[in-house]
Parts: C-alpha cells; sequence; structure tokens
C-alpha cells in the first residue's frame, strides 16, 4: 500500500465512521479534497468494472430511488438502516444534478461502495451522464467546490455503473423501465455500457423509459428517443425471465412510491413499483421513501421537510436550472 492509499484509505474509513455516528453532515465536506475523490474514483471504479451489467444478490435489502443532490434525505435513510446487520443496500440511480449536494452525496456512496462494495450496489441512471449534468447542475456544483479533473472523473466512474440488479432471482431493479428491444436478461448483459448513454436503443430504455397506464404496448416518449410502456409487455417481460417485481425509480411520485398500473389490475397491477427518494424535489411538495425487501416489500415515508442550510457543509448555495423537472 502506498502512502497515498494510506492516507486516502483512513479518510474513507473517517467518513464511514462519522456515518454510523451521526455527525456526517457536519464533517463530510472537509474531507473531500480533490486529491480524495480523484483516489476514490479511480479505486471505484476498479471495482464497477468488474461488475457484470445486471448484478444478481441474495439476502435482505433497503432499495433507495432517486436522490438527486438531497443529502438530508440520504442521511435520514442511512440512520435508520445503515446499523442494521445483514441488509444490503441497492441505489437505483440519478444521484445528482437538480439539489445543492451532488457532490457530498455522489462522494458519500462512492466511499460506501469502496469500503463495503459486496453490500452496496449502485445502479446507473439517466442523470449519470455527461450532457445531462452539464445542465442540471453537477457539474458546476463540481467546479465550484472542487475541480474540473474531479468531475471528469465522476463522469469515468459514471460510465462504469451496472445497469440493473436482481435480488432473490425475482424482483428486477433498473432506473427507468423496460425496453422494446428487450426480452431477456441475457440481452441486457450483451450492452457495453462503458460509455455514455445513446441517444436511443435498449440502453436509453432502460435509463430513461416511463410505465404508463394509458398505454397497451410501447408508445413514444415525451423524454426523447424512448418509450412509455404498458402493462403488457411488463408482464410479458417478468414471464419470460421468471420474474415477479420490477422495482425502478425515474419519476417524482407525490408519497415516495407508487404501483401505476395498480389502477387497472387488483392482481397484476402491482407487477411494477416507482420509488422516489428525494423529497420536495424542485419544490414538488413531495414526500421521499424508501423500501425494505425481504421476500416482501416495505415502504418507509420520509415526510417532506426543509434542505439542509448551506451552513451544514460551509459550502455557496448554487443556482440549479428548475425547467421542466419532470421530464429529466
Amino acid at each position: 500500500m502506498t502512502p497515498i492509499d494510506e492516507t486516502n484509505g483512513n479518510i474513507a474509513r473517517k467518513i464511514i465512521s462519522y456515518l454510523e455516528n451521526g455527525k456526517i453532515q457536519k464533517k463530510l465536506l472537509k474531507f473531500l479534497t480533490i486529491d480524495y475523490c480523484l483516489w476514490l474514483n479511480e479505486q471505484v471504479r476498479l471495482i464497477l468494472k468488474e461488475e457484470p451489467n445486471v448484478v444478481y444478490l441474495e439476502g435482505k435489502f433497503v432499495i433507495v430511488g432517486d436522490l438527486h443532490g438531497n443529502f438530508n434525505d440520504l442521511d435520514r435513510i442511512l440512520s435508520n438502516t445503515w446499523k442494521k446487520e445483514n441488509i444490503k443496500f441497492v441505489f437505483l440511480g440519478d444521484y445528482v444534478d437538480r439539489g445543492h449536494y451532488s457532490y457530498e452525496v455522489i462522494s458519500l456512496l462512492f466511499t460506501m461502495k469502496l469500503l463495503f462494495p459486496n453490500r452496496v450496489l449502485l445502479l446507473r441512471g439517466n442523470h449519470e451522464n455527461q450532457d445531462v449534468t452539464e445542465i442540471y447542475g453537477f457539474k458546476d456544483e463540481c467546479l465550484s467546490k472542487s475541480s474540473k479533473a474531479v468531475y471528469r472523473s465522476f463522469l469515468e466512474s459514471f460510465r462504469t455503473l451496472p445497469l440493473c440488479a436482481i435480488l432473490n432471482y425475482r424482483v428486477f431493479c433498473v432506473h427507468g423501465g423496460i425496453s422494446q428491444y428487450i426480452k431477456t436478461i441475457t440481452q441486457i448483459n450483451e450492452i457495453n455500457r462503458f460509455c455514455e448513454i445513446p441517444d436511443s436503443g435498449p440502453m436509453m430504455d432502460l435509463l430513461w423509459a416511463d410505465p404508463d397506464e394509458e398505454v397497451d404496448e410501447f408508445e413514444e416518449s415525451d423524454r426523447g428517443d424512448t418509450y412509455r410502456f404498458g402493462i403488457s409487455p411488463t408482464l410479458e417481460f417478468l414471464k419470460i425471465n421468471h420474474l415477479s417485481l420490477i422495482i425502478r425509480g425515474h419519476e417524482c411520485v407525490e408519497d415516495g412510491f407508487e404501483y401505476p398500473f395498480e389502477v387497472l389490475d387488483d392482481d397484476y397491477g402491482k407487477c411494477i413499483l416507482t420509488i422516489f427518494s428525494a423529497s420536495d424535489y424542485v419544490d414538488y411538495r413531495n414526500d421521499a421513501a424508501y423500501g425494505v425487501y425481504d421476500r416482501k416489500i416495505e415502504f418507509h415515508s420520509l415526510p417532506l421537510i426543509k434542505e439542509i442550510s448551506n451552513e451544514h457543509f460551509e459550502s455557496d448555495h448554487l443556482h440549479i436550472p428548475q425547467n421542466n423537472p419532470i421530464l429529466v
């Protein structure tokens, strides 16, 4: 181990110690130096590159939806769950943009992944991409709090994040949804994910598509060159792959969780679940939620509270673009 590795490894362990002691909000930013974040990204990429596109996990899980730089809600979730034994964490993507603390959120998650690679799974969301982060705040935040080199290092790491997970061989986790180009899990594993998100195609759909109760099969989406999909192809995908449920994020919902097809069918309407874990998303006044899955899914709501003040992190408030919050 080099002196650099030893020094930064000690920083990583201190960060987790403060997380476990409930002091992470006040202590985190001072550890997130340029040197640490460059080292952190380099080390995390070594882990992420070894993970397949679809990661199979067994056990009991905390499932977290979109965070969008909301450190307060991440802290609330981890305060309730991190110290519990024999529980793993699945994050559904969209860690950055829109909120004011994306730099802190992604740095903490990468530190958790580094020290607990088999306990923490980080999936890719549509915001883990250069073009989106250049518009919706993460790039500007990195330049304000750190450096362009750190921003580029995070982008390189984003391109290594896996796309999906299967929990206990029954639950399919993904950021967005299914694709008309994908029938089997094998086809997902054939995707080259180590790139920017393509403008169309199966990888785009996995990260951008949405369920829609008014759609039967697939229809064009307002989000771009992807699709809205109905209950029929959802049930077909589950049947072909011997799965029982899809859990995804990507959409802000009022209570933090929602079964979008529940109104269609009492028996099959719970085939897909949306979880959103950032409260008051761009002033939408929504609650946040996370799930705990152990043979069945339980929801834990996080009532809307005001965003933490800047003084916790001693960093300037950034101007974050607010247009079209639900579409991206």
